[in-house]
């Protein structure tokens, strides 16, 4: 670890400074010049290291580094909100997930969430006959609707989207894997295995968002590890690196939604009187 943050201190006052002259010229209108976002988006990807570095201690509730983890989460996000956004649908929601999760593991949620109502969304391949494509639209589409909170019409949306993923996998995922090349098949079903889980995550957190009292609040974190370890899992056995840093990001990310929300309190303390 300290590998990583002798690295980032070299980076990050300089990377900060880049930063702020592209808030002043943002603010001013003025066309900006001799920004080095080349720069910003290395010390971005060296804190973003950082905090995965630091997520299995999270997860794990080993909390002695914590205040390290939200500092790296919270600068990476400042940092890459900035910087131009990819060309292409998919690697947009891929950058724009990547980011915002980041945020609220920094203790940013809200303001992830103000980002996310104010920029355009991305356009992600809904429609494409690629199956795994489509899926991964779906799995980006409805995490980034979480995190922007936009009331009932994001919950909705995220049900909507993940019953017509449920609903079309029959039609859509056998023609997929017969397809792809045999080397690659087992990987390819294995991929889709833990998006589908991704989903489930997905499914059980929405479904929370209505649905609060004390018992479910205790179990949602259960629930949640049940479908991330899957995840993991996947992703070990098959050599997913995409995935599983996702999946690894998205997981520490629904904890702390879920640390955040009314009654984790309540439960923390009824379990505490129980034992």
């Amino acid at each position: 670890m300290n590998y990583w943050i002798d690295k980032i201190e070299k980076f990050r006052p300089e990377a900060f400074r880049q930063a702020a002259r592209h808030r002043h010229f943002s603010e001013s209108q003025v066309t900006e010049t001799d920004i080095d976002y080349e720069l910003i988006e290395r010390t971005a990807d060296l804190l973003e290291l950082l905090v995965y570095d630091l997520l299995l201690e999270y997860l794990a509730d080993d909390h002695e580094d914590t205040k390290t983890l939200r500092e790296a989460a919270a600068d990476a996000f400042q940092l890459l909100r900035i910087l131009p956004r990819p060309d292409t649908g998919f690697k947009d929601g891929y950058f724009l997930l990547r980011t915002s999760a980041l945020a609220v593991l920094g203790d940013q949620g809200e303001s992830a969430a103000c980002w996310l109502r104010t920029i355009d969304w991305p356009n992600l391949p809904h429609e494409s006959s690629d199956w795994r494509d489509r899926t991964w639209a779906t799995v980006l589409d409805i995490w980034l609707r979480l995190i922007r909170n936009n009331g009932l019409a994001d919950r909705d949306a995220v049900m909507d989207k993940i019953d017509f993923l449920q609903n079309s996998q029959i039609e859509y995922e056998g023609q997929y894997l017969k397809h792809s090349e045999t080397e690659h098949a087992p990987a390819a079903a294995l991929e889709l295995i833990g998006l589908y889980h991704l989903a489930g995550a997905a499914e059980i957190f929405a479904t929370s968002i209505t649905k609060r009292n004390v018992d479910s609040d205790c179990q949602v974190r259960q629930l949640f590890e049940a479908q991330f370890n899957r995840v993991m899992s996947v992703c070990q056995h098959a050599q997913l690196i995409e995935l599983e840093l996702m999946g690894k990001l998205l997981s520490a990310c629904a904890y702390q939604m879920t640390e955040n929300s009314i009654g984790t309190d309540t439960c923390a303390v009824n379990i505490s009187q129980a034992n």
